[in-house]
């Protein structure tokens, strides 16, 4: 399908009183000054289409304003357009009108709302008949991404990869799993690839795990049984009961001694004071050092803050200072425009003869004829004068705002550079525990003194225990080593089982990478094949080796958010040449901004430009 606009009639749309343009097959130019309706004229299209502005925007103000900035009450705001779709001719308008009642007992009239006014080929029709036949014709969704280069890089990256991913046509990853020989492809994408990855990493390293531990297991187990004649349960339970009773009247033998001993309990005490004195300091010294790091941080932060500001500063000055060079030439090249006018006007002369028969006047007609031409020559110079005067007054006024801004450029400048970036760190005081170190060392050789000696019973107890231990093992042995023999095969099945799950889940990890870097070369070729300049990046190399999704516009390897305002443009353009050929529809393009280009790349539909230039009033070209 092709689309586009020959005619366009504007009334009272926003800032336009009254504006009929008439478009070119080929390029036309909508050029003007700031302020003078250029972007007007792409929402007055987009408004008659969709009922929203060029941004998408449903909610803004179409009617026209007066000087105090007040909407005009009581008037019509219109917008006809006259559109060529694949040979046919098609006219749409849409008015907005105001409704003004009477109210009873009231002379006045009160605003009560508007209403809009539909119309197809001149014939009324309602707002659902409108938009039905709009939306016959195309997709507002994809009429936006087909009209305006920027808006497709500047969408979301999950709705741009979904639009490519649909070009690529490649199919569901079911489908590309099957062309890549992908065993089970059902259970194997169940989740997706990125889950079901990490999932089977982390279920492969837990299996391992427990495999390699199984041996160990086993081995402890065949120590554990001995090889030497065991005895009978009855023996060594016994011997445990006998080494038990040992053991109890050793403990009170201890215990009765040290009960009766009162120096050494105050030695005990002190030593205890003295070790908390110590650890309450080291733990206080502890604490103020967490608080000074803590403060020096946070200096580091604030001053580094402080830096980022200033730089940011800098670069909003900087774009300032480069908006107001940028005015000041244009408005130069207008003044030397008005120049050349002014001596063209004031150089020219008076001619005494008819312009059809050639005759010289009569000295009545011709001093008549000499007087007009004198008052319109002078009319015209004192309007040129009072139009550069202007305009030069407004040039002083920016050259003293750009004096003003590279003045504050240069302060700013300065502070960066006298910005001390380093920050002396408050220093850790040092930690003196010597004294308390000292008090503890004394308790303790306080306490050895007046300790009771108890070595030679704990010596007993120490040996006792050792060997209620071994007869305890023992007595387990015994009760066990049958159970440990069905272990030991119970074990081996279990490591030979988890060996094989792990190299199962180590052969699906291998599948779904090898699924995923066809699935990138694959998409990257279906997609980058359809474009000219531009090329996407459509996958995120990670780390860990594996992949996330993505989707970045790229430009001879420069990332479309970095690239100047010309090369979006044209990469735009390149995008919506792609765009119109996959949706097989072609459409207007409105291009802003058209003096910021040099070249405009080429594009198979209608092109619409929006340039701004000296002129006071839209100029169409």
């Amino acid at each position: 399908m092709r689309i586009s606009i020959k005619n366009m009639e504007i009334v009272n749309f926003k800032g336009i009183r009254k504006l009929d343009i008439k478009f070119n097959e080929g390029m036309t130019s909508i050029r003007g000054g700031n302020g003078t309706g250029k972007t007007s004229v792409f929402d007055a299209f987009m408004w008659l289409l969709f009922g929203k502005d060029s941004q998408g925007r449903k909610e803004f103000s179409v009617k026209s304003l007066d000087t105090k900035g007040n909407e005009i009450p009581k008037i019509e705001h219109s917008v006809t357009g006259v559109f060529d779709i694949d040979g046919t001719s098609l006219v749409l308008k849409k008015t907005l009108r105001e409704k003004w009642i009477k109210k009873r007992g009231s002379a006045e009239e009160v605003f009560a709302g508007n209403e809009g006014i539909y119309e197809i080929n001149n014939v009324n029709v309602r707002q659902w008949e409108y938009q039905n036949k709009i939306d016959e014709i195309i997709d507002e969704e994809v009429f936006r991404l087909i009209t305006n280069p920027v808006l497709f890089s500047g969408s979301k990256w999950q709705v741009q990869r979904k639009i490519l991913t649909d070009m690529a046509e490649l199919g569901s990853d079911y489908e590309i799993a099957l062309k890549t020989g992908m065993r089970e492809p059902e259970r194997l994408l169940e989740k997706g690839v990125d889950e079901r990855l990490k999932e089977l990493s982390a279920l492969k390293k837990k299996i391992l795990k427990e495999a390699e531990a199984i041996p160990i297991r086993i081995d402890e187990i065949y120590r554990s049984m001995g090889s030497e004649e065991k005895r009978s349960a009855a023996e060594v339970e016994a011997e445990i009961r006998d080494v038990k009773e040992r053991i109890f009247r050793i403990e009170n033998e201890i215990r009765y001694l040290k009960t009766n001993d009162g120096a050494r309990r105050e030695a005990e005490s002190r030593l205890k004071r003295a070790e908390a004195e110590l650890e309450k300091k080291r733990a206080d010294h502890e604490e103020r050092v967490a608080v000074i790091k803590s403060r020096n941080a946070n200096r580091r932060y604030e001053k580094q803050k402080e830096i980022s500001s200033i730089k940011y500063s800098i670069e909003d000055c900087e774009r300032a200072v480069s908006d107001i060079k940028r005015e000041i030439a244009e408005r130069n090249r207008s003044s030397a425009g008005m120049k050349d006018e002014y001596e063209r006007v004031e150089k020219s002369e008076f001619d005494d003869r008819c312009p059809y028969c050639g005759r010289i006047w009569e000295e009545s007609d011709r001093r008549e004829k000499f007087e007009a031409f004198e008052k319109s020559r002078n009319e015209r110079i004192a309007e040129i004068r009072e139009k550069a005067e202007k305009a030069g007054s407004e040039t002083a006024l920016l050259e003293k705002e750009l004096e003003i801004k590279l003045r504050e450029l240069d302060g700013l400048k300065k502070v960066l550079n006298e910005a001390d970036i380093n920050i002396i760190d408050e220093e850790v005081p040092p930690m003196d525990l010597s004294d308390n170190i000292a008090e503890v060392e004394k308790a303790k050789s306080e306490l050895i003194k007046c300790r009771v000696d108890t070595s030679e019973q704990e010596a007993d107890i120490r040996v006792l225990n050792i060997r209620l231990r071994e007869l305890e093992g023992e007595l387990s042995e015994i009760n066990s080593e049958a159970g440990y023999r069905k272990r030991i095969d119970e074990l081996k099945n279990a490591e030979r089982e988890k060996r094989e799950a792990a190299a199962k889940t180590e052969l699906m990890e291998r599948e779904l990478k090898e699924f995923t870097e066809a699935k990138i070369n694959m998409l990257g070729e279906a997609v980058n094949s359809k474009f000219g300049i531009v090329k996407f990046k459509l996958f995120d190399h990670q780390i860990n080796g594996g992949y996330t999704e993505c989707c970045e516009a790229t430009v001879k390897g420069v990332p479309y958010r970095d690239l100047n305002y010309a090369m979006k443009i044209n990469a735009g353009l390149d995008v919506i040449r792609t765009l119109q050929r996959y949706y097989d529809t072609y459409v207007p393009v409105f291009v802003d901004n058209r003096e910021s280009i040099n070249e405009l790349g080429e594009i198979d539909s209608q092109l619409i430009c929006l340039e701004v230039t000296g002129d006071r009033s839209l100029k169409i070209v």
